[in-house]
């Protein structure tokens, strides 16, 4: 297992919204004790197949019973954390964990994707998926679910002390923002995710440098 369950009871404990979905838990590396880069990566949301593009809201996604009522496996093993790293880290790949990893490799000389991700800790900010397969949950939160959001991120930050922490949502950084009085700690960074172009296009934001060189900039200084 590439991951560790250590910290679930304490996460459990301290956030009631796991109890319904513990398929939520974040991917923490199995290395995360001993490593030297204890790198916390926030990605936006999951997602969920086609054929409920806009079915599923904040309401319906909390309702255990009418989500087990729809008796699809898929609801919940797609917004597996845990269950879709491994899986796409170690077998078929994807846009968002090889740009990643291929940066940490680039950085810390790792071996093998698995092995950067055994080190790092990584999971989706808002705890429901987005509304369409495939898209951005931005346009659809509710305070409801930036508030639900921001707790989960205390409560993680809390338990697992990451010496760094970089956003790879512009929603969910906003979000986040917002919740926090416009203000980020100055162990707070944002970069736009592999799957966007900005990741290999220049921008003002990053002094005319693309995310992935801000990104490899960030965990290099450090680190």
């Amino acid at each position: 297992m590439n991951y560790t369950t250590q910290y679930d009871k304490q996460l459990l404990n301290q956030f009631e919204h796991l109890h319904r979905h513990p398929q939520l838990l974040p991917f923490i590396g199995a290395e995360w004790n001993d490593s030297r880069h204890k790198l916390l990566l926030v990605a936006e949301s999951h997602y969920l197949p086609e054929k409920y593009n806009y079915q599923i809201g904040y309401s319906e996604w909390n309702d255990l019973s009418y989500l087990k009522s729809l008796d699809d496996n898929k609801i919940f093993d797609w917004t597996n954390t845990r269950k879709n790293v491994e899986g796409v880290v170690e077998k078929w790949g994807h846009r968002m964990h090889n740009g990643l990893s291929r940066s940490l490799i680039n950085v810390f000389n790792y071996n093998s994707k698995m092995e950067a991700y055994r080190n790092i800790s990584y999971y989706n900010y808002f705890q429901r998926p987005a509304h369409e397969e495939g898209g951005s949950i931005k346009g659809y939160t509710t305070s409801d679910d930036d508030d639900l959001a921001f707790d989960f991120y205390k409560v993680i930050v809390n338990v697992l002390k990451p010496q760094w922490v970089i956003f790879l949502s512009k929603p969910a950084f906003e979000s986040y923002r917002k919740k926090n009085g416009w203000h980020k700690e100055e162990n707070v960074s944002r970069v736009a995710p592999p799957t966007s172009r900005y990741w290999n296009v220049e921008t003002k934001e990053h002094d005319h440098r693309t995310s992935k060189e801000k990104f490899e900039e960030i965990i290099g200084k450090v680190f």
